[in-house]
């Protein structure tokens, strides 16, 4: 009988269930779903993520322990070869770190500068001074690592023993870019002042972090690249500003940020746009947008 309830129970709906009881840490509903179907904690969406992954990157560590127990495979890899170690580090889960590293997966200075392992790193670094231009198969080093986390201590430290500030991924994303796109705009202040460049590229469309902050929402960080000297007027590949970013989130408050900064041209033209083959101004963009409250903002900027 056990058997005829185990068959009945898709692969799909297993695993889904299960992605979701790991997400949440239902220890109760994990045993019910692998009693049903026995192979569950091995079962793989299509681009081969489990329900352990999932439980790491929550920072579930009991229901973690309990698939590893019921056949999860530890040393996993996705379809883009992320290992449990890098999501466990870069969710910030240090007692998941720790316990993926007692059951045999290794943990090198990147993973400690996502936690903000500072003494580790320090040991590391006095050691073999190299390891600070570490790599991983990005190409990413640890201060990439701790730039994504908010560890503004390990910048620090990384930063002092040689780490370059300007040091660029296999994409051409220095460790600024990280801090940004994960909305750390401590980390962000840190990078900048030990010289990191404010108009460093971003994204994949020919934009700089200051596009990619105003994306965000990120009003700290956009202050604070600002004042670095970003150029508010800088295009990306489809020729908007970081102005025409922050127009299409429209955040009332990041717009103001802009326009309060008196190197931004309110008159920039992006490139062609599904409104405009000659492309639109800020005030045309946020009109066609429908931003109203936006458009009476800009339309005191424009002569």
């Amino acid at each position: 009988m056990a058997n005829s309830t185990a068959a009945q129970l898709h692969a799909t709906t297993a695993r889904q269930r299960l992605m979701v009881a790991a997400k949440c840490g239902d220890i109760e509903e994990i045993k019910r779903v692998v009693a049903l179907r026995e192979d569950a904690a091995r079962l793989r969406n299509s681009h081969h993520n489990t329900p352990l992954r999932t439980a790491i990157a929550a920072g579930q560590l009991e229901a973690a322990q309990l698939l590893v127990k019921l056949g999860a495979d530890i040393h996993q890899l996705n379809h883009g070869g992320s290992s449990l170690m890098e999501v466990a580090a870069f969710s910030g889960h240090r007692e998941l770190v720790m316990w993926l590293k007692e059951n045999g997966l290794t943990v090198g200075i990147c993973e400690f500068s996502a936690i903000g392992e500072v003494q580790e790193i320090t040991a590391l670094v006095l050691a073999d001074r190299e390891v600070v231009d570490a790599r991983d198969r990005r190409g990413q080093t640890p201060l990439h690592y701790a730039a994504r986390c908010g560890q503004v201590p390990t910048i620090e430290v990384l930063l002092q023993h040689g780490a370059p500030v300007n040091a660029q991924d296999r994409h051409g994303h220095e460790a600024l870019c990280q801090a940004v796109e994960n909305r750390q705009p401590k980390a962000c202040e840190a990078l900048l002042a030990a010289g990191a460049n404010p108009n460093a590229q971003a994204g994949y469309y020919g934009g700089t972090v200051l596009h990619r902050a105003a994306i965000h929402r990120d009003i700290a960080s956009v202050r604070t690249l600002l004042e670095a000297g970003s150029d508010p007027n800088r295009r990306d590949s489809g020729g908007k500003t970081p102005l025409h970013d922050a127009i299409g989130t429209g955040n009332m408050t990041l717009a103001s940020v802009f326009l309060g900064d008196a190197r931004t041209d309110v008159m920039l033209r992006s490139g062609t746009t599904k409104f405009s083959p000659d492309g639109e101004t800020p005030l045309e963009y946020a009109r066609n947008r429908r931003k109203l409250s936006i458009v009476a903002l800009l339309e005191q900027y424009v002569v």
